[in-house]
């Protein structure tokens, strides 16, 4: 099972894709809310400049997560993703096949919710 490399946190899968190869969607990890393993995306040639710097989450995604399986969505048709458990649901528009969701994250000043 991969791993979330930030966090370490065990993840059902890394990415979603989609009909076509060149569509993909990152993962978000349940605990940290970052993506999963952004190493997914990058080329070979960042990945081994990360491991010349010793980064950590580059360690990750080789040892734990290089090869492991997407998810796959081929017919049109749409998963629901796990919902964030600490980002609280502020506003949600429904236009169509279109969602789109608000969330209210706190500024880094204190001056209210940040959209």
């Amino acid at each position: 099972m991969p791993i979330c490399t930030s966090c370490t946190t065990p993840v059902p899968y890394l990415y979603t894709l989609y009909e076509t190869a060149y569509n993909l969607r990152l993962e978000r990890c349940p605990k940290c809310h970052a993506f999963a393993d952004p190493y997914v995306e990058h080329d070979p040639f960042i990945l081994v400049l990360d491991l010349i710097l010793l980064k950590r989450d580059v360690f990750r995604h080789l040892i734990y997560n290089r090869g492991s399986e997407p998810r796959r969505l081929a017919d049109g048709s749409r998963a629901e993703a796990p919902k964030p458990e600490a980002a609280p649901i502020a506003d949600e528009v429904r236009n169509g096949d279109y969602c789109l969701r608000v969330f209210l994250k706190p500024r880094p000043g204190g001056a209210g919710p940040l959209v």
